[in-house]
């Protein structure tokens, strides 16, 4: 690796281009975030959905059903 050698011109060409791959991943986590937002909104509509009793009823009283929620619960995890 070479000595630092000051250099303004190079050292802002660096420092911008940290700055802009440095916004890459901070926007990135920010989309994902946001998605992460969303599927607690939909887990929490589901479990709404779900604790309703005539769904509760059905849902419980379907081996398939089940079946099916263990399934879908293996993906997300």
């Amino acid at each position: 690796m070479k000595p630092y050698v000051p250099d303004p011109a190079l050292d802002e060409l660096v420092c911008s281009e940290l700055a802009r791959r440095t916004e890459l991943i901070a926007a990135q986590a920010r989309v994902i975030a946001h998605a992460q937002a969303r599927q607690a909104e939909f887990l929490v509509d589901l479990q709404g959905w779900s604790e309703d009793p005539q769904v509760s009823s059905r849902l419980h009283g379907n081996p398939e059903s089940i079946r099916l929620a263990d399934v879908n619960a293996a993906t997300l995890t």
